[in-house]
Parts: structure tokens; C-alpha cells; sequence
């Protein structure tokens, strides 16, 4: 880790560790932005280089650690455990460790949020948050459709609730004891709940399902933004092919637990180069069936003004971020019209629109991926085949927070209407949507997810 993005992260222990203290000796709503910074040994923009408003702290990270809470479910689910109760109690387990993390910072918030209403409201909404991922993965448990049925809710509240209680046990004690076994006793007491909830039919014999998982490719799949697109894929119900050209990177998700489990398959792969891709494609045709969805996400760029781009560098960027679009879109949609339907989603940038400086060859190359998915849009449409294209901002990505200053991460959330940097999550909710059956209707549309840097 270098130097700047280790005093980063100091910079941040230090801001909530303060906020702490004054939050338990003055109140929350009578500490001050001014105050945090000060306690903290730092300037305010500093608190604002890491979160965007004083409650940002208090829920620091706590989403994520509930999505992990979700993925250990999951991935619990696909290695076949006895039973809903035990991939359930896995997922409370998550929940468990996530708030041991930072157990000052939760009974902090935990006391403060029932008499302040703010808070109060974003606690419920993440928790609600949760409770639908939960959901969803239960109704795939389950083989049923979480619209009709209502065990997979059912089952998702009812763990919830289990969880709840232990954890306002353990903050009225101050936090002391052991939470983790805490959860355990609790989510043991609503077992002959979960278990009858498993072994009841729906009526009407519920909505069962035994199609395997759609495929889907997703280029760049390895890293940053690509690798968010995975997980969410996958966390929607898809086993997702992640091509990437970093035989680095694909050996790193390779040894992963959704890999594992066959639900991701990791892919080095040019996506330049059209006989290694026709040959990839038809292989992950045969083996995991018709591919119904792509994300083109791959790309790169170099440095260099107008006056200064090379030929070589031009010849580069275009080569990957325009032409490997060409070529993957090519070949899959072939595949995917003889299947009468996929959806192909393009990943485009700001740059396209002259918001950023930057390589000439990456803006031109962003927006040929623009008009290029247009055409596709129009000649692909009659054969059910949708083409979109998602046009992304400065975006939270390991790689740029661990190389830009604080004072420049600083001016890149000055250039958005939010005031904040999109994280990757953003994108691939986005695109998730779009490969579902919940946007068949929707094609042929630039969609900007850039806090309002650039406005269709």
C-alpha cells in the first residue's frame, strides 16, 4: 500500500473515532462537521474527501457487510448445507462478524437512533434493503417466485427478527459478551419455524422452476467495475463467464467461492483477437448452454493530450475499447439471434461527451461503443436481441482511489450534482436490470449513471 492511500485510510480510522467520542459526550445532533474534523487532527474537507454528511459514519460500510452477509448465504446455499435453517444461521453468522468489526461505532448508533428520526429512517431502509436480497435468495432456495409465495419473505423476516433481538440484548448490555453466540442462540429458536417454512408446498402448488442458470459474459470481468457487474449477476440468478486479459486478476477470482461452486467461470481471454472469441464463445455455449446476456465492460486508456497522443497509443485505446466491443458483440449476437433473444449492454463513459479532459483516443473510442450500440439497437431488434448502453462517471474503483490524492478525489465529486463518486455497486445494479426480463422493453438507450456529470 503506498504512502498517500495509507494516510487515507488513517485519515478515516481517526475521523470515526472521533465522531465516537463526541458523538457519546455531546449527542449526535450537537456535533458539528468542524468539531469531527478538529478531534480528528484533520481539515473538514478531509472529512468530506471520505464521507459526504456526519451520518455517512455512523453507517459506515454497514450496507456492504450485509451484501456480504447475502453472498455467504448464497454461496452457502450452493454448497449444499442440510438445510435452509444452516444457510440461513451462515448468513446471521456475516452479520455477526460485520458488526464485531466495529463494535464502538454500532452501539453508538444503535443508541442514538431510536430519538433522532434521520437516522432512524436510513437504519430501517438499509435493513429493509437487506431483508429483500434475503428474500430473493430464499425464493431461489426454494424454487419459487417471491411475488407469489410468501416463504421466502417469510422466512428472510423471521432471521431478521432473530437477529434483531440479540443484537438490542447485547447494546443494552453496552456491547459486552460474546454477540456471535448471542445470534446463534436466537437464530436457533426460530429453527422448527424455518424448517416448517422449507418443508411446506405453497398453495397452489408454488411456481417452480428447474432451468438452469442464464449465462452471461461480462469483458473486464476481474476487476473494478467489471467485477461488481459479476457479482451482481450472479447475485440475480445468472452463472457469469469473466473475461479478462490479467492472468493476475483471473486467477485471483478463480480461487474464489462463487468459482468454486461453478457460478463463476473465469476466462483469460484477448478480446481482440476473433478466433480465440469465437472459439471461447462456442466452448461456453456448449457446456453451460445458450449465452442470453453480454456486458462489453472491458477497456483501457493512456496518457496523453490531443498534442501528445502517438499513433501506437491511439491504435491501442481504440483497439480494445472500440474494436474488442466489435468483435465480442459480433460473435455473441450470432449466437444469440439463433436463440431469438439475449441482451447485449455496452459500457461507455462521460469522456465520450467532453465532460473529462483526457486521451483523445478514449473519448473517441467511448463514443464510437455509443453509435456502435445504437446500430446494433436497430439491426439486432428484430431478432430479439436488446442493445443498451451505459454511460459511467468517475466511479469509487480500488485502482483510482489508490491512485488519486484527496485534494483530487476531492474535485472529481465537485463535478458530479450528488457530490459523491459513483461506486461501482451503482453500475451494476444498472446493468443487471438491463439484462433482465424486467427491461424487455427497453433497448437502444444511452443511460448515464454519473451522479448528473453528464445528462442525456
Amino acid at each position: 500500500m503506498d504512502q498517500r492511500r495509507a494516510r487515507g485510510l488513517r485519515n478515516r480510522q481517526a475521523l470515526i473515532h472521533a465522531a465516537i467520542e463526541l458523538f457519546t459526550a455531546h449527542g449526535y445532533e450537537e456535533t458539528t462537521v468542524e468539531q469531527i474534523s478538529a478531534a480528528a487532527g484533520v481539515a473538514p474537507r478531509t472529512f468530506f474527501h471520505h464521507f459526504a454528511a456526519k451520518d455517512d459514519i455512523l453507517f459506515d460500510g454497514y450496507a456492504e457487510r450485509l451484501r456480504e452477509a447475502t453472498r455467504r448465504f448464497r454461496a452457502a446455499g450452493f454448497g449444499s448445507p442440510d438445510s435452509l435453517w444452516d444457510a440461513l444461521a451462515e448468513a446471521s453468522s456475516a452479520v455477526a462478524e460485520a458488526i464485531i468489526e466495529q463494535p464502538e461505532l454500532f452501539v453508538v448508533r444503535a443508541r442514538m437512533y431510536h430519538n433522532v428520526p434521520a437516522l432512524r429512517a436510513t437504519m430501517l431502509r438499509i435493513n429493509e434493503d437487506w431483508i429483500d436480497q434475503l428474500t430473493a435468495e430464499v425464493a431461489r432456495w426454494l424454487n419459487s417466485d417471491a411475488q407469489t409465495d410468501l416463504r421466502p419473505r417469510l422466512a428472510a423476516t423471521l432471521v431478521n427478527a432473530a437477529n434483531r433481538a440479540a443484537i438490542d440484548l447485547w447494546v443494552v448490555g453496552g456491547g459486552q459478551g460474546d454477540l456471535s453466540e448471542l445470534m446463534a442462540e436466537s437464530v436457533e429458536l426460530v429453527r422448527p419455524s424455518i424448517a416448517a417454512i422449507e418443508r411446506t408446498v405453497p398453495a397452489g402448488g408454488g411456481s417452480v422452476s428447474d432451468e438452469p442458470r442464464p449465462l452471461a459474459i461480462v469483458t473486464g470481468g476481474a476487476r473494478g467495475i467489471g467485477e461488481a457487474i459479476v457479482d451482481e449477476l450472479i447475485s440475480t440468478g445468472h452463472r457469469v463467464a469473466a473475461v479478462d486479459v490479467n492472468a493476475k486478476a483471473i486467477a485471483h477470482i478463480g480461487n474464489s467461492e462463487t468459482a468454486r461452486l461453478g457460478l463463476l467461470i473465469p476466462l483469460k481471454l484477448s478480446i481482440t483477437d476473433r478466433d480465440p472469441v469465437e472459439a471461447a464463445v462456442s466452448n461456453l455455449a456448449a457446456e453451460h448452454g445458450p449465452i442470453r446476456a453480454l456486458v462489453n465492460n472491458a477497456g483501457m486508456t493512456l496518457p496523453g493530450t490531443f498534442l501528445e497522443q502517438t499513433d501506437e497509443d491511439w491504435d491501442r485505446i481504440v483497439d480494445v475499447n472500440l474494436k474488442g466491443t466489435f468483435v465480442m458483440s459480433q460473435v455473441v449476437a450470432r449466437q444469440m439471434v439463433t436463440e431469438a433473444g439475449g441482451s447485449i449492454v455496452n459500457i461507455s463513459s462521460v469522456s465520450a461527451h467532453g465532460v473529462r479532459t483526457g486521451p483523445p483516443a478514449y473519448a473517441a473510442a467511448k463514443a464510437g461503443v455509443e453509435g456502435l450500440g445504437r446500430l446494433m439497437a436497430v439491426q439486432l431488434g428484430a431478432h430479439g436481441v436488446r442493445v443498451n448502453t451505459v454511460v459511467v462517471g468517475t466511479t469509487a474503483t480500488p485502482w483510482l482511489l489508490s491512485r488519486k490524492s484527496e485534494g483530487e478525489l476531492r474535485q472529481m465529486r465537485e463535478t458530479t450534482l450528488t457530490g459523491q463518486l459513483g461506486d461501482p455497486s451503482d453500475v451494476a445494479a444498472v446493468v443487471a436490470f438491463l439484462c433482465s426480463s424486467a427491461a424487455k422493453h427497453v433497448t437502444g438507450q444511452l443511460i448515464s449513471v454519473s451522479g448528473g456529470q453528464w445528462m442525456p
